[in-house]
């Protein structure tokens, strides 16, 4: 035997499951590197033998790091971003992550107060098409689905008609139109399509168009910062407008209509009242921004060092105490540690996060499954609800999870962990997580699943859980 053909394991090993997430195309490239490596073996043998010397590892090196290099230049979907214990843990991880945080990078907050509608959505019918596709359009409807009142023939009838536009981004104003006419309503500028528009610069890297101002609405200067939230201007009709609306769009440079880019929107509530931490709205869908509640921010900020003592009760168990004491990772991720495990957690935005747990903690998993996230929204009427998932690992055990991941590995579309939640009361929240309910896009499917639990979260004032239930284990603070 050849000890050289070993590099055809490791190539197979480092694609198929450790630098590549686990899946039918991660297979079939570890396939190609063990193809490529056969030539570039035997042609390395030939070379070294010349001075005695065997192949080593260098064709998998090779093979490896270039095949890493390329997929990273494309941007390949399925390179791994961190190195879980298993390839099946990465999976799960990767899986729970993607329908956990479905957004962009590249955020937006709802450029209005109050509730409106997404009039024209991304690759909408009428003029978000090709380089435009990724922009939308916001008007203001009434119970009735009416844009305006009466007939609808003067400005004012319309109801976004002079509302307020609020700044999308912090960022600098780089170019603004300010000068044109609204439109008597039905009829459009094509001349000037953009009509009345700020263009702000955004520090990371991208720039934002608002457009369809009111004329001389505007309350913001070239070269001016501004803070998102900050007033712009007032919703008009000028340029390719029949009705007053905003239109915003996400764009590489800073000319007036260039080619947009995707972007997703920060804390919102959809029409269904589920809270978005970073998603698109559908076209048609009624949004508004939710507004962070001091109170649950305060009781969910934690600092290093802290401690909560907590009482653990499961089933016929005698009970036990758990530890937690807040820790900081080197990249600067908060964590609760526990001694025999480690939950991080963080905030982004208007939500709390739990996002992963290492270790073998028990205790940890279950209060990760019991309150993986929490929007920082209250409100009397009309609680928000919310979706996520959880790693199938926290809660499934990990043999089941193992298995589970193998299967999932030749079709990703199988169900993890999913996780649906309220605010049941002031303080109080209540949920259901369902293993192998199907999951599409962060929502999870009614009915079926491998199993079902209910879990009830209560808030302390003092900070943090004050209780923590999932199934049968009972977690309360001391």
């Amino acid at each position: 035997a050849n000890p050289n053909a070993f590099n055809f394991a490791l190539i197979a090993m480092a694609i198929g499951g450790v630098f590549l997430v686990p899946s039918p195309r991660a297979y079939l490239l570890a396939v190609v590197g063990v193809v490529i490596a056969t030539p570039l073996l035997s042609a390395t043998e030939v070379f070294w033998s010349l001075y005695g010397l065997p192949a080593f590892a260098l064709p998998f090196n090779v093979v490896a790091l270039t095949l890493l290099y390329v997929l990273g230049l494309v941007e390949f979907p399925l390179v791994a971003r961190g190195l879980a214990t298993t390839p099946e843990g990465r999976l799960d991880e990767f899986l729970a992550a993607r329908r956990r945080f479905p957004g962009s990078w590249r955020t937006l907050a709802l450029p209005f107060a109050g509730r409106w509608q997404v009039w024209q959505g991304v690759d909408g019918a009428w003029t978000h098409r090709g380089p435009w596709a990724q922009a939308l359009d916001f008007v203001i409807v009434d119970d009735a689905g009416k844009t305006h009142r009466g007939d609808g023939t003067l400005l004012e009838h319309y109801h976004a008609y002079r509302k307020p536009v609020l700044a999308p981004v912090r960022g600098r104003v780089v170019r603004l139109v300010r000068h044109l006419p609204d439109n008597p309503p039905g009829v459009t500028n094509e001349q000037e399509k953009w009509g009345n528009l700020v263009i702000l610069a955004d520090e990371r890297g991208f720039f934002v168009e608002i457009s369809h101002f009111a004329q001389e609405s505007l309350r913001v200067a070239p070269g001016e910062w501004v803070e998102r939230g900050a007033l712009l201007g007032l919703c008009g009709n000028s340029g390719n407008s029949p009705q007053p609306h905003i239109h915003i769009q996400a764009q590489a440079t800073d000319r007036v209509g260039a080619a947009t880019l995707p972007c997703s929107y920060l804390s919102y509530l959809d029409a269904e009242q589920r809270f978005q931490a970073n998603a698109l709205p559908r076209e048609g869908e009624r949004v508004e921004s939710a507004v962070a509640d001091p109170e649950l921010e305060r009781r969910f900020s934690f600092v290093l060092d802290q401690v909560l003592e907590y009482e653990v009760r499961e089933g016929k168990k005698p009970p036990r105490r758990l530890r937690l004491r807040v820790r900081m990772a080197d990249d600067g991720t908060f964590y609760f540690d526990s001694g025999r495990g480690q939950l991080y957690f963080g905030r982004f935005e208007q939500s709390f996060f739990c996002y992963r747990v290492a270790g073998n903690d028990g205790d940890l998993r279950r209060l990760f499954v019991a309150l993986p996230r929490l929007p920082l929204v209250r409100r009397a009427a009309n609680p928000p609800r919310w979706r996520d998932e959880v790693p199938l690992e926290a809660l499934a055990g990990r043999w089941r999870s193992a298995l589970y991941g193998f299967l999932r590995s030749f079709h990703h579309g199988l169900g993890g962990a999913a996780v649906a939640a309220r605010f049941s009361g002031e303080w109080e929240v209540r949920g259901t997580v369902q293993i192998g309910a199907a999951v599409a896009g962060g929502a999870a499917a009614e009915g079926g699943g491998w199993r079902r639990r209910e879990t009830r979260v209560t808030i302390d004032p003092r900070g943090g859980i004050a209780t923590a239930e999932v199934g049968d284990w009972r977690l309360e603070r001391v």
